[in-house]
């Protein structure tokens, strides 16, 4: 959580202290659906969180909180694996000039992530670009330390392609490459990446360069000291007190031993000793388990280097430290016996073995026990012991090879697969999940190194994320079958609606009344309007009124159409008339706009009153409409559900498909581990049946030799 947190919060800014994120107490949340996405995200609902940010995204997106719900969706996608869109997102981010800071920790995210999933290169190369003084202090050790690995990850290459070359040219002058010691007692040869290893790798074949070699042995040791002398760079530039300091070196001192100087990486490692001692004493508390873990893998590492280069006596003073209940108690009791027994006193190589082989017999180290125990007593001459112990342990040999081909039977049977997720229930996701638990039963006892390992990590953690979205989508399932039976409900419950007292025909003959009457008012509500645009009070006159000016008017045409004739005259002064039906209209002119104020209102009342009436009709027409038409709505539903139920089903074969795919990945990294575990059992069984045969032999021929000298 501490990688997505760190970004969201990073530009107010927040203060950070070890892997916790206190908030400033001032921030709001500005944006309701980013206040629900937090929410969600830290009630550790990522992929509700993660279905918000989509959603949101959808409707607008989330405003007034810059990249953030971007870098929280980023982060998201890429601890659900889904690296091409978070490197989309990223990109698009970090081309959209966002602030230092907050790009810094972008960048170191990503190429974490890069790293964990076995892309190194392109972790690297992301690395490069991180200003290391702009990253937070509480991640600027960690960015070291993995730059710090990742510089040797990616030269590995190189360096193993020059180690054949120049071990294969010194085999052709005969001159043998320092060879190492079985893989069985190598601890010290694995580096540290995020945390001490159940197992160790291998040790590789190591070459020591001279200058003075051929060119691959020039570029060689030049590729080595450079390495070396930029990683000790590195580390000085560490927090004195940081865990990832340890590491580092630690890390370093193996570098120096498989680089062929095991004295300088044994001097490394009694720093690191030195440094988990004053860190304990420092802080007055008991070491923690972590630390008691790197202190106990340092002396192991140390011993085992002792022993290589035959100073056994030293090998001995660091194994006899590490605590008995270790995780590598074994491998450190294995290595006190070798130590002993390389330095002449094989009766320490009998008492460590002693007890190692009481201990589980699935343990590598305890199976090489079973055949270094009689060895011991056969170097110490008791025979009868030592004949003894070769027999019981091909006995033990041949009890566990029979032991794991039943465990390759029921891993392949997918039992041990499921139980991993035995009553899995829907939770955390990604880099914020749980580990699912191993399960207690005979593989695991066998399994304990390989589901330790980083590859088969990352494939159980697929496994549960395609689980989770499986159980998503069988949620989503259950409520889509909900929806569907809403909307046949709807559809019943329609059709008797619709079927009652001829509620169609009727309705069609409400909503065309409905439009008549809409037709007639705007007609009517444009006159209104002109009359009060040009204030024409004659407009509004009442009937009585119209009379009167229909009448001046027709006065006035028969004065027209009269005066000018003779006999006119001789009534009166036609003059005279006008004036007088003049005055009558201006009288009645007078009274029709004294009222037209009042009577505009009056009107525009009354159409108001009209429209309200209309629009009520209006709504109740549209429902009618919505009533007639909801059939056709409804079909539409029916078919996005029965959509959305093909698209499920088919994501969730998709789903099976693939979690299958993963388990038998799982299955073949399982198998692929017991078989070595098997090979190395036979190889142990037959040393001890030609020992055995042996020191037959040896007894059959001392027998003889006794009885021709009694003869």
């Amino acid at each position: 959580m501490m990688a997505i947190t760190s970004l969201i919060y990073a530009a107010d800014p927040p203060v950070i202290e070890g892997t916790n994120v206190i908030l400033d107490k001032t921030d709001a949340v500005k944006d309701l659906r980013y206040g629900a996405v937090l929410y969600e995200f830290f009630q550790e609902n990522y992929f509700e969180a993660l279905k918000l940010l989509n959603i949101a995204k959808a409707q607008g997106g989330i405003k007034n909180h810059g990249d953030f719900p971007e870098l929280m969706e980023g982060g998201i996608s890429l601890s659900y694996g889904m690296d091409n869109k978070a490197r989309d997102i990223f990109a698009r981010l970090l081309d959209a000039n966002t602030e230092k800071p907050v790009s810094n920790q972008l960048r170191f995210y990503l190429a974490k992530v890069l790293y964990e999933r076995g892309l190194k290169s392109d972790a690297q190369k992301i690395l490069a670009t991180i200003d290391q003084n702009q990253l937070p202090a509480h991640i600027r050790d960690e960015y070291l330390f993995h730059k710090f690995n990742l510089s040797f990850d990616v030269a590995q290459a190189r360096i193993l392609q020059l180690e054949s070359i120049v071990a294969h040219q010194a085999k052709e002058k005969s001159q043998p490459a320092k060879a190492a010691p079985p893989a069985q007692v190598s601890p010290a040869e694995s580096t540290i990446h995020a945390e001490p290893q159940a197992e160790p790798t291998a040790k590789k074949v190591v070459v020591t360069a001279r200058s003075s070699g051929s060119k691959e042995e020039q570029e060689l040791e030049a590729l080595r000291t450079t390495l070396l002398s930029n990683a000790e760079g590195m580390i000085t530039t560490m927090n004195g007190d940081s865990i990832w300091r340890l590491y580092a070196t630690y890390n370093l001192a193996i570098a120096y031993n498989q680089a062929g100087q095991s004295l300088k990486g044994v001097s490394i490692l009694s720093k690191v000793g030195e440094s988990i001692q004053a860190k304990a004493t420092l802080t007055k508390e008991k070491q923690d388990d972590e630390l008691r873990a790197l202190a106990d893998r340092t002396h192991l590492a140390a011993g085992f280097m002792h022993l290589y280069d035959e100073r056994y006596f030293l090998a001995l003073n660091e194994f006899k430290v590490i605590r008995l209940d270790s995780i590598y108690s074994n491998q450190a009791l294995l290595g006190y016996g070798w130590a002993g027994a390389k330095g002449g006193n094989y009766q320490l190589g009998v008492t460590a073995w002693t007890e190692l082989a009481k201990r589980r017999a699935s343990d590598p180290a305890v199976q090489e026990a079973f055949v270094a125990l009689p060895y011991a007593y056969e170097q110490l001459g008791i025979k009868g012991s030592a004949l003894t112990g070769f027999e019981q342990a091909t006995a033990n040999y041949q009890q566990q090879i029979k032991a794991i081909d039943g465990v390759i039977a029921e891993v392949n049977s997918g039992k041990f697969i499921d139980a991993f997720f035995e009553g899995y229930q829907l939770g955390r996701v990604g880099w914020f999940a749980e580990t699912p638990k191993m399960p207690v039963t005979l593989p695991a006892i066998y399994l304990t190194t390989v589901v330790s390992n980083g590859q088969f990590q990352e494939v159980l953690k697929d496994i549960q994320d395609l689980m989770s979205l499986r159980l998503n989508v069988q949620n989503w399932q259950n409520t889509i079958g909900i929806y569907r039976d809403i909307l046949e409900s709807r559809k019943i419950a329609h059709e008797n609606f619709m079927h009652e007292g001829g509620r169609a025909s009727l309705y069609a003959e409400k909503r065309a009344l409905g439009a008549e009457l809409q037709k007639k008012y705007d007609k009517l509500s444009a006159e209104v309007a002109q009359i009060k645009k040009d204030r024409d009070a004659i407009a509004l006159a009442n009937q009585e009124e119209t009379a009167k000016l229909l009448k001046v008017y027709e006065m006035r045409e028969v004065l027209e159409t009269f005066v000018e004739q003779p006999h006119f005259t001789k009534i009166g002064d036609p003059e005279k008339y006008k004036q007088r039906v003049e005055r009558m209209a201006e009288i009645l002119y007078w009274d029709v706009h004294e009222v037209f104020e009042a009577r505009l209102w009056a009107v525009e009342k009354q159409m108001a009153i009209i429209g309200s009436a209309l629009r009520e009709t209006n709504f109740s027409g549209q429902g009618v409409q919505k009533a007639l038409d909801i059939s056709p709505e409804l079909q539409r539903y029916g078919q996005r559900i029965a959509d959305i139920e093909n698209r499920l089903r088919t994501t969730l074969t998709q789903l099976d498909q693939t979690i299958e795919s993963h388990k038998a990945n799982m299955r073949g990294l399982a198998v692929a581990r017991l078989r070595e575990q098997q090979n190395s059992l036979q190889q142990y069984m037959w040393q001890a049946r030609l020992s055995t045969v042996r020191l037959y032999d040896e007894s059959i021929a001392a027998t003889e030799k006794r009885a021709e000298a009694k003869q």
